[in-house]
């Protein structure tokens, strides 16, 4: 399924990029087809992760897992994105993760 998924990505893409003529190059060089290879392989890696863990969980838990994530891609968006986020953002986000861990841990 994830091959599959995959796969008509990559031709879906291809058969976009020769009818609209891009060489997935920036005009000044800045990046390439050969810049995305490496977010491309850690979201492959990631959909096949995400398949494999509902072997072991139901698929709410694993969502609500998912949802965990906010805090810590806030904080990488800081740090790497020079992203601004006010107080109360992460607030809500630390909430969110807190309600999503009661509802984990009661379970």
């Amino acid at each position: 399924l994830v091959l599959m998924n995959r796969w008509m990505a990559l031709v879906i893409a291809s058969v976009l990029s020769l009818t609209t003529h891009q060489s997935g190059e920036h005009e000044d060089g800045r990046s390439g087809l050969r810049d995305y290879a490496a977010v491309a392989f850690s979201n492959l890696v990631a959909t096949v992760c995400q398949y494999e863990v509902l072997k072991y969980l139901t698929f709410s838990v694993s969502t609500l897992a998912k949802t965990m994530k906010v805090v810590p891609v806030m904080a990488w968006g800081q740090f790497l994105g020079e992203k601004k986020y006010a107080p109360r953002q992460y607030l809500e986000a630390l909430l969110v993760t807190f309600g999503c861990f009661l509802f984990v841990a009661n379970r």
